[in-house]
């Protein structure tokens, strides 16, 4: 469960034999009732030196950018613009990854995906 909410994946449970010779218990929750868990806090994902480097350099090599920005970058939207201006990039983006109104915003779609990003016209960015 660990690696599925940390690295937002599918993964598989394996239940240990001993646990799953184990009488069960009878569950508190009643049939359609719905209990509050205790929370849970996102770990926060820092990508390794060695990755960012590389993608620095596809970036920088780049002759015509263009980035496909997802909802999570709502929380960098200074960051997105300036990597932008930087890199003269084009942004595809999901619906509420950044402003619509930015001048290299090329469009926005509720799913990003291969076919909004051909159908954008971002597919020519090489």
């Amino acid at each position: 469960m660990r690696i599925a909410k940390a690295e937002r994946y599918v993964t598989c449970i394996i239940m240990p034999n001993d646990l799953q010779e184990m009488d069960a218990v009878e569950s508190l929750q009643k049939p359609g009732a719905i209990l509050a868990g205790i929370g849970y806090e996102a770990p926060e994902v820092i990508p390794a030196m060695k990755d960012l480097e590389r993608a620095a350099r596809v970036l920088n090599e780049g002759k015509k950018v263009a980035t496909l920005v997802g909802a999570e970058a709502r929380h960098a939207t200074d960051e997105v613009i300036e990597a932008a201006d930087k890199l003269g990039a084009g942004v595809a983006k999901a619906l509420l990854a950044l402003p619509d109104d930015l001048p290299f915003v090329t469009g926005s779609s509720p799913i990003p995906s291969a076919r909004y990003w051909l159908s954008s016209g971002m597919a020519r960015c090489r």
